[in-house]
């Protein structure tokens, strides 16, 4: 085992093809460290199949937050369009806060993203300059206007989801799912072996530790959600749903919906709006509008992920079988399946 003296990452490759990549973080200890790897980690689109913590110290750490930007741009409609945006914000390392879409009656749409860099770089005109390239690239002749600059009170404004109506945010928000579930988030036939989960807590090893052995079905962000829980300090694992795939009536239209809990620091999941528009596009399925918000309930806050979707000729929307295809693809992107 290698003891470093300063703050380091230090990555290992595999020695043979296939072999997993071992990385070694070296920083001041703080509660939630193992929480906040795993979240960079999942970030990434990497999977951790195991991990191991060592302690020597302990120091506080205080880190201010990131400045939120405006990412704003107005182009020409096309499926798969917000999925590629949100790549490359991926590849440059700049998280999605929140987002408001907007389809006009002429097939353009007005696109607002709210942004973080994990570079601490976004200021820079350099940085900015090669965030609207890239933008410019996958757009193409599409687009009509692209703007990047600091976000001011909208970005408040936009921070509370729009109305969800009572049954909904029931069904989407439960602790459990019920054996009689009927809604569009029940599992699908191979997937009901989630409900199978234990937790064993075990204190008979030490006076001062804990040993938990959750026995569960592995998923994307596995062990990211477990450690999001015993962050949380309410030692109380919910393990079962960390992600729920709704999909609902709005008026005359169809609606998806995704939720996960957030943690108490104000993070949510990562890589959720990458994953979902994906499946979307996967699907051949169009957005005609988007939004992130946050939803709160009398024991935690969620965020929320909504998709107006427009009517394709593959899936009838209004159909359940249609519905339970694309709930099913969604949910199987986002746990890794």
């Amino acid at each position: 085992m290698i003891v470093l003296n300063d703050d380091v990452v230090l990555i290992q490759k595999g020695t043979k093809l296939g072999e997993p990549c071992v990385i070694t973080v070296n920083c001041p200890d703080k509660t939630g460290l193992g929480c906040d790897i795993c979240r960079t980690i999942l970030n990434f689109g990497l999977y951790i199949t195991k991990g191991v913590s060592y302690c020597f110290n302990q120091q506080s750490d205080c880190t201010a937050p990131s400045p939120v930007y405006l990412l704003k741009f107005f182009c020409l409609d096309r499926k798969g369009l917000l999925h590629d945006v949100t790549q490359v914000l991926s590849e440059l390392e700049l998280t999605i806060q929140r987002v408001k879409v907007t389809t006009t009656p002429d097939g353009r749409v007005l696109d607002l993203f709210f942004i973080t860099d994990s570079m601490e770089l976004l200021h820079t005109k350099k940085r900015q300059d090669d965030t609207l390239e890239q933008l410019y690239t996958v757009l193409g002749e599409s687009c009509i206007s692209c703007e990047l600059q600091l976000a001011g009170p909208e970005y408040e404004n936009h921070q509370c989801v729009s109305s969800l109506s009572p049954g909904i945010a029931e069904e989407l928000f439960r602790c459990e799912l019920s054996d009689k579930e009927s809604h569009s988030q029940a599992l699908s036939p191979d997937m009901t072996i989630l409900k199978k989960a234990s937790v064993i807590v075990d204190n008979s090893l030490s006076p001062a530790h804990t040993l938990l052995q959750i026995y569960c079905v592995d998923h994307k962000g596995l062990v990211y959600d477990i450690l999001r829980t015993l962050k949380d300090c309410n030692i109380k694992v919910e393990m079962l749903h960390p992600l729920r795939v709704v999909i609902s009536n709005r008026g005359p239209d169809t609606e998806l919906l995704v939720a996960n809990p957030v943690e108490l620091s104000g993070k949510g999941r990562p890589r959720v709006f990458f994953d979902a528009t994906l499946a979307l596009k996967m699907l051949g399925i169009c957005i005609f509008s988007a939004e992130i918000g946050r939803h709160s309930t009398s024991d935690r806050e969620w965020e929320v992920y909504k998709f107006l979707l427009e009517e394709n000729c593959e899936f009838q929307l209004l159909n359940m079988v249609g519905r339970n295809q694309i709930v099913d693809r969604v949910r199987r992107i986002l746990m890794g399946w």
